[in-house]
């Protein structure tokens, strides 16, 4: 399946691209749900022309880098077969896409080990990031991936930390964690954004469970 969508414009309910975010829920089920769409949808739009991270490259990246047309989004994805694919797709289009490889070197099992360490003052979850990212004022950060479905596959320890890294002590960045139901990212997401601003909680209680927090100012 594409991740390109066409992008129907209905003005009169959930911005410009009703029809696609309906897409999108239909065609992937087990992904986010309508509301969740729509939510991240707003977000981008009233921060338009924004720095957007986003940890996933899904079927839904097109949207989000048509909604932020006039910023600066990247992507980062951990499976080379999905990057090449999408670089294909999105060259086909015309459009381009910044996609950055990323490896995870833990798996879920690492999960309470990795937290443990870190209160000690060992960090060990750092991710191999490149200075541009590092170095780049993030307006909006969305953490979805890696998959995280068990603990032996990597889990969402380095990408929330991450996000907590890139956006703590700046002024009003808004960081999204899908789903913060699970385990391991209620643990991380408590842990690193118990000081941050929370926002918002989406939970239809069929898709994963949205949260939303906002980094604090810290001259306040």
């Amino acid at each position: 399946m594409s991740i390109s969508y066409v992008l129907k414009q209905n003005k009169n309910t959930y911005g410009d691209y009703r029809d696609t975010i309906q897409s999108l829920v239909e065609q992937n089920p087990n992904q986010m749900s309508f509301d969740e769409y729509v939510y991240i949808y707003e977000l981008i739009k009233s921060k338009s022309g924004c720095n957007l991270l986003i940890f996933g490259l899904g079927r839904d990246s097109e949207l989000w880098l048509d909604v932020n047309k006039n910023g600066k989004t990247i992507f980062l994805e951990d499976n080379t077969e999905w990057i090449n694919t999408v670089n294909i797709q999105m060259k086909n289009l015309n459009k381009e896409i910044d996609i950055r490889h990323i490896r995870y070197s833990n798996l879920g099992y690492d999960a309470d080990r990795l937290l443990t360490e870190y209160e000690s003052g060992q960090n060990n979850l750092n991710l191999d990031l490149t200075y541009d990212i590092l170095d780049t004022n993030w307006d909006i950060i969305i953490v979805d991936a890696p998959a995280g479905y068990g603990d032996d596959v990597p889990c969402r320890m380095k990408s929330i930390y991450e996000s907590y890294n890139l956006s703590n002590g700046k002024v009003d960045v808004d960081v999204i964690v899908h789903d913060a139901q699970r385990r391991i990212e209620k643990m991380y997401t408590n842990y690193f954004f118990k000081s941050y601003n929370h926002i918002k909680t989406l939970d239809d209680g069929k898709h994963g469970v949205l949260q939303h927090y906002r980094s604090v100012n810290i001259n306040e």
